[in-house]
């Protein structure tokens, strides 16, 4: 992949990040880009499953910083959530 082709889809993950904190839907948008940019699908939807783990990182920010979170169960839910994501990706 070239830089030529890293500039749009840059762009493409760019806006799609910004639209997804208030609505959700990235990959409707993403994948099928990366897609179309000829990226293999095993490629692609690893990338984006990527994407999406720094993108709900991120929204969560405020909610750690506020106190307005729940952190008794968060290292439950986040071991919940590593095993099913390394069953899932087997």
């Amino acid at each position: 992949m070239t830089l030529a082709d890293l500039i749009p889809l840059s762009l493409v993950f760019f806006v799609t990040s910004i639209i997804s904190v208030v609505t959700g839907a990235t990959s409707l948008v993403t994948v099928p880009v990366l897609l179309l940019m000829g990226v293999e699908p095993r490629v692609a939807l690893a990338t984006n499953m990527l994407a999406l783990t720094f993108l709900s990182g991120g929204a969560a920010v405020p909610f750690l910083v506020s106190g307005e979170f729940e952190r008794r169960g968060l290292p439950f839910l986040l071991a919940l959530t590593f095993v099913g994501s390394v069953a899932g990706a087997h």
